[in-house]
């Protein structure tokens, strides 16, 4: 039976972020660095590196494409994991198996620029300047957010170079990363608490904490009341092969800050990798049109002048969405006292786009007073002899 119950204990640490400590049933510690809140909830970072070789890293806001961690305060060189192919290899299975479930793809390979979650598996804690017995860290948001590009340790020596159990640390370190905490369920590898069996993600809304209940969060924050590992994971990742990309939307006419005349058209066109679903034009918080992939509306005449906001979303058929808001404002040629809001160039003077708005906007006015000329002024006509 692998005993991980836990009991929290104060310990100084000489990083700038917090980290906290806690010692678990078989002697070793865990600990996660609390880092500020990022608010992104699904992560682009959907590869899990599994290192054994070590490297250099440099001191740093937690970016595994440039080896730099915000666990360390000086450059530093991580050890590998001095291990027999065959027991990195079940390592290597046991942690896809954790994660087949989601659509993030398992690699020991460095994927280079592809964004992706960093685990160093190897080496000592001390060489990272913490206490010696830790066996994994990583970092996690105060918001219960992803950290995007995080790097995380494990440290096996401290795990008896079990495969399993270095599995279920790699996924509970990666799994701050991407917003899970602590909690009170045995059998899922976020948990302290002793289990018999081999740990999976649990489709189960159980209470945070280690060995007691509180409100999830980390550094003292609050980010939700309780937790299913299972449910945030595959709401964060979709399942394997599903659609998480947004769609993109190319808006036509008219620009964001320009002036616009009654019954004005609205030209947009998306795309998206799989398919667009819908295209919805809002008018100042009213859906006004829906078409399928491609916007071409013209707006209300009747609708009243100046100021306007245009809300243009798109959403895919997995119901992914992309949102532009434009302002426009709305004159008629009544509108004398409205000045335009764009404004001059860097040096001062007026930009080419409130040149062209106020040129048009006049040019309206002159065409407006022509039109209201009396009718007694003569009209003169050209005429060839």
């Amino acid at each position: 039976m692998r005993v991980l119950a836990a009991l929290v204990i104060c310990a100084g640490t000489a990083t700038a972020a917090p980290i906290e400590f806690r010692v678990a049933g078989d002697g070793s510690l865990r600990a996660r660095q609390a880092v500020p809140p990022t608010t992104a909830q699904h992560p682009r970072s959907r590869t899990i590196y599994l290192d054994r070789d070590g490297g250099a890293l440099s001191p740093g806001a937690s970016n595994s494409q440039l080896d730099t961690s915000s666990l360390i305060e000086r450059p530093t060189t991580i050890d590998g994991w001095d291990i027999d192919d065959a027991s990195w290899a079940e390592t290597v299975a046991c942690v896809r198996a954790m994660w087949a479930p989601y659509d993030v793809a398992i690699t020991d390979v460095d994927p280079g620029a592809t964004p992706h979650i960093q685990v160093h598996v190897g080496g000592s804690p001390t060489s990272i300047e913490l206490p010696p017995k830790i066996g994994g860290v990583a970092p996690m948001a105060t918001d219960c957010s992803v950290v995007e590009h995080s790097i995380v340790f494990v440290f096996p020596a401290n795990l008896r170079n079990d495969p399993q159990a270095v599995c279920e640390v790699v996924a509970q370190e990666v799994g701050h990363s991407y917003g899970l905490d602590h909690e009170l369920e045995p059998s899922d590898p976020m948990t302290y608490l002793s289990f018999a069996g081999e740990r999976t993600f649990q489709d189960k809304t159980v209470e945070c904490g280690e060995t007691s209940a509180r409100p999830c969060g980390v550094g003292g924050s609050t980010c939700r009341a309780n937790q299913n590992s299972f449910r945030i994971l595959l709401d964060r990742f979709g399942a394997p092969g599903s659609d998480r990309a947004p769609p993109t939307v190319d808006i036509v006419a008219p620009l964001d800050g320009s002036v616009v005349e009654p019954g004005f058209a609205v030209i947009a066109s998306a795309a998206d990798d799989v398919a667009v679903a819908r295209i919805t034009l809002y008018v100042d918080g009213t859906a006004v049109a829906t078409q399928p992939s491609s916007l071409d509306f013209a707006i209300d005449p009747d609708l009243a002048t100046g100021p306007h906001e245009l809300v243009i979303e798109v959403a895919d058929t997995a119901d992914n969405t992309t949102t532009r808001r434009l302002a426009v404002h709305l004159d008629d040629g009544s509108d004398t006292d409205f000045v335009p809001t764009i404004g001059c160039s860097a040096g001062g003077q007026p930009s080419l786009a409130l040149v062209v708005v106020v040129g048009g906007l006049l040019w309206r006015r002159r065409r407006r007073d022509l039109r209201r000329r009396p009718s007694s002024v003569r009209e003169c006509r050209f005429h060839s002899t």
